[in-house]
């Protein structure tokens, strides 16, 4: 059970933040009311560079600002972010990591369906306004899901659909990290998931800042998501405290719940989230208590029945995370490492249900969509006396062979769509968070694409071409002989007879 009445308080642990924003409360106070009397539907402003855009509707608005929908002098829409304290430079440096690295999230955009809301242009002024924002794509996002909705409407999916969509969510981020910035503001409201179209927008990024470096704004984080080191403003925030949130999001969605809020002490004590996550205690610690997600009361019934019904190595993870290394945030799980981490879950540890037909875990006790307990797997006794007739039948599958220097290290099997992370391949490309994906023609056909930036494969067909296959480029398994990558490692393909 969630603490219904906690979350219907939204002030409560904010007390940090509201002093902070208090003052630009009260000074926007007489312009809010004024702009319910007269909306700004209709009015025409322009941007720096003297393009004309006429306000359509508002879309939402929230304490740092609006946001509407407009159309340029062509028709085109896009979408205005008001801002209520606008810092320029602040949005440049933004508009800087997008322009820097466009290539690169154009990459993530067309193989991974990662769309950013970047500033384009810097709006000074609107009519009667002192205050402004910028101009920015406008994405169809009123059929799409955040982290809140998934969260409670969690049993529409099963864990190969959360795997998806978390290890999509890590790649996300994976882009900005590696452009030297963090996000800042992880929170459930900045993340939307297209689930019909598997798209996937992170959205408000103009608090986003170089790692690391000292901020400006008033904006440190969403409490209840702010690292205990940034909690203490020990650091500014960084990369580091981006995972720390990331991993509270993926714990929202995998447990329902807050690693830190569904919990005895913080129930009985009535806390201050921006205080208490200045030193947490996880719900689950296996060895302190005194912060436990098990009450006398049964208060959170709800995140134990979905923790307990987790794969055991996602509970590890999340252990690690909130416990063995709460205070060393440089051994956090990057979301590279996040996303090689789920890939291993989805690929390894994951079952269909026998009852519901879901997706679970397979060292789970029960399903956690249908709560279907798990008996163990009978085993069947083979007599050793079958004759020649009695002899088991076998099918041909084929597979794909990982070599190191010639000596076969690892098996898959090339019928099923997925990634494979460059350490699933090898240890030696482990830099790799995606190395190759499996990827099916029109025509059923599987294909083998290159996800190594930057490095082309050597590819030696059935017919004994020998071609070069750059990064994003595909080849037909049933084509390819023998691929080389790196570091003395290569994909060999051939069939093999196993049991049916």
């Amino acid at each position: 059970m969630t603490a219904k009445w906690m979350k219907n308080m939204p002030w409560l642990g904010y007390a940090d933040c509201w002093k902070e924003f208090s003052d630009t409360f009260e000074e926007r106070k007489e312009e809010t009311d004024m702009e319910k009397e007269s909306p700004l539907k209709g009015v025409v402003f322009q941007d720096e560079d003297g393009t004309l855009y006429t306000i359509q509707f508002e879309i939402k608005a929230g304490a740092q600002g609006r946001i509407y929908a407009v159309e340029d002098q062509n028709q085109k829409e896009y979408a205005l972010k008001q801002i209520f304290q606008f810092d320029e430079s602040q949005i440049r440096n933004v508009m800087k990591c997008g322009q820097d690295r466009k290539k690169f999230f154009e990459e993530l955009k067309q193989t991974d369906n990662i769309y950013y809301a970047w500033p384009l242009k810097i709006v000074r002024t609107l009519p009667g306004k002192y205050n402004c924002g910028y101009i920015m794509e406008r994405f169809p996002l009123d059929n799409c899901v955040n982290y809140e909705q998934i969260e409670h409407d969690f049993d529409e999916w099963d864990y190969e659909e959360l795997c998806r969509v978390s290890i999509q969510l890590c790649r996300g981020f994976y882009g900005i990290h590696q452009g030297g910035y963090c996000y800042k503001d992880v929170n459930k409201g900045n993340i939307k998931f297209d689930m019909k179209n598997q798209k996937l927008y992170i959205i408000d990024l103009d608090n986003m800042t170089v790692s690391n470096t000292k901020i400006s704004s008033a904006v440190w984080g969403t409490p209840g998501f702010i690292s205990p080191e940034v909690s203490r403003r020990e650091v500014y925030p960084n990369e580091h405290s981006d995972s720390f949130s990331i991993a509270i999001l993926l714990f929202y969605m995998w447990s329902k719940g807050h690693p830190f809020e569904e919990g005895k002490h913080f129930l009985e004590n009535l806390d201050d989230i921006v205080d208490y996550m200045k030193n947490p205690v996880f719900i689950f610690h296996p060895t302190d208590k005194s912060n436990s997600a098990e009450t006398e009361d049964g208060d959170f019934e709800d995140v134990i029945y979905w923790w307990n019904a987790l794969p055991e190595m996602m509970r590890k993870y999340f252990i690690n995370t909130f416990v063995d290394i709460l205070e060393e945030p440089q051994k956090r799980m990057t979301t590279g490492q996040w996303v090689n981490n789920l890939n291993k879950i989805r690929e390894h540890h994951l079952m269909k249900c026998p009852k519901c037909g879901k997706m679970i875990a397979k060292d789970a006790p029960y399903c956690g969509f249908c709560g279907e307990d798990k008996a163990p797997t009978p085993v069947t006794i083979v007599n050793d006396s079958l004759t020649t007739q009695e002899k088991p039948k076998t099918v041909t599958v084929q597979l794909m062979e990982i070599r190191e220097n010639g000596k076969i290290v690892k098996r898959y099997a090339t019928n099923k769509e997925r990634d494979i992370a460059g350490s699933d391949l090898s240890e030696k490309l482990s830099k790799y968070p995606v190395a190759l994906r499996f990827e099916r023609y029109d025509d059923g056909r599987m294909v083998l694409r290159n996800m190594m930036s930057y490095l082309n494969w050597r590819v030696e067909t059935t017919e004994g071409i020998i071609r070069n296959l750059p990064p994003r480029g595909r080849v037909a398994i049933n084509r390819a002989r023998k691929i080389t990558l790196e570091c003395g490692v290569s994909l060999t393909f051939g069939d093999y007879e196993i049991p049916q």
